[in-house]
């Protein structure tokens, strides 16, 4: 007969098992995991540059990530477990696809998606529409300039208001993204031209206006504007040439080499010359000449034959030598493609200015077949006439 055994402890009745069963093993219960919330797409927030990724989430428990990238194998993770987190790799290709991941260090998935790396067009064409600011603003700057006549109180005052216009536009986050995408891609865009040539040429021009707005506001102000032409910049000229380089074309101003110094040109191809005067000025004499330039300068300069390399070129160099003039002066040198001049590169004299030769790379597109060349004047100055830009010669180099 079994025996059953009755014990009441605090009130509690405990029957003994039957003699001779094994007790029950009792394991113990696992300790359960936290739960980790997977963001929802509000929570995730890729920001893709043509070379970065760059993604920004929170989670609901601190915890460590991993942001991983393919193709290429890039990965970065937090250092620590944390609630905001805010992952960039680094190395992507421009134009290319990737499959990011996401995932907690203890293998439990986050999210993933699939992005592109913006092209070096798509860097240019969003460059062009946030620099349309700068060509109104030195429109708008233009009108309501003081000229150097005015007191240095009126001029501060109209440089501080410019400051401050200035600053709130280059601060503006789109801006500050799209120019360090500037800096990733510039040599593609510059150099390798992986844009069309109507946005790079609209590129080209906007950021010469923009150089042309800081120029112009400092020299109606004693103000600096604070604009971000250290970031927005295009390639300053070499001083001197790249190697194995094949003269294509040149013009020779007659009375330049006095002011400019008259080196020798080395190249076979036969500098054609060009009728006096070698001076370039965007100011009218009106009330001297009836609102003729005056006959010591030109406002412009079209040669009458075509530029064109005999065969496709992988690169074109300008040579110019220029003297006089201002930081508020240029030679704009043009290109005709069908009915239209296309901005191919601007001469300016450097700060202080001085007898200046350098060799500008220009997009070689633009003589893919043979087309006419013209010089232009143009100055953005608050109220007083300017010197004129002496150009001594203007050479065409191709590789």
């Amino acid at each position: 007969m079994v025996t059953l055994l009755a014990l009441s402890v605090g009130g509690l009745m405990l029957r003994g098992r039957p003699a001779g069963l094994p007790s029950p093993t009792v394991s113990p219960t696992a300790p359960t995991a936290p739960t980790v919330r997977r963001p929802t797409l509000s929570d995730l927030a890729p920001i893709v540059g043509p070379t970065w990724l760059t993604v920004v989430f929170t989670t609901p428990e601190p915890l460590a990530a991993r942001l991983s990238v393919e193709p290429g194998g890039l990965t970065t993770a937090d250092a620590a477990p944390r609630h905001s987190h805010r992952l960039t790799v680094r190395g992507l290709a421009p134009g290319t696809r990737y499959d990011m991941r996401l995932v907690a260090l203890d293998g439990v998935e986050l999210a993933s998606r699939r992005v592109k790396a913006p092209p070096a067009e798509r860097v240019a064409a969003e460059l062009v529409r946030l620099l349309e600011w700068s060509m109104q603003a030195l429109s708008r700057a233009t009108e309501m300039a003081m000229g150097p006549q005015s007191d240095r109180a009126a001029r501060e005052r109209f440089g501080l208001m410019w400051r401050a216009r200035c600053q709130s536009w280059a601060a503006a986050p789109d801006l500050r993204f799209w120019s360090d995408a500037l800096e990733a891609v510039n040599d593609r865009i510059f150099l390798r031209f992986e844009t069309t040539v109507a946005t790079h040429e609209r590129l080209v021009r906007r950021i010469e206006r923009l150089l042309d707005l800081e120029r112009f506001l400092k020299a109606a102000s004693p103000v600096d504007p604070g604009l971000p032409t250290d970031r927005i910049r295009l390639p300053a000229p070499l001083t001197s040439p790249p190697a194995a380089l094949e003269p294509v074309a040149a013009l020779r101003f007659a009375d330049g080499g006095a002011a400019a110094g008259r080196p020798a040109l080395e190249t076979a191809a036969r500098a054609v010359a060009v009728d006096p005067p070698a001076r370039f000025s965007a100011d009218k004499a009106g009330f001297l000449s009836g609102g003729m330039h005056d006959a010591a300068s030109r406002y412009d300069y079209e040669h009458p034959a075509t530029w064109g390399p005999r065969r496709r070129s992988r690169e074109l160099y300008l040579r110019y030598r220029v003297s006089g003039g201002s930081p508020v002066e240029k030679l704009v040198v043009q290109f005709l493609d069908g009915s239209a001049w296309i901005e191919a590169a601007c001469l300016r004299v450097p700060e202080p200015p001085a007898p200046f030769e350098g060799w500008l790379r220009i997009d070689p597109r633009l003589l893919d077949r043979p087309a006419r060349v013209r010089i232009v004047a143009e100055r953005h100055s608050p109220g007083f006439l300017t010197r004129g830009i002496v150009l001594d010669h203007l050479a065409l180099y191709a590789r």
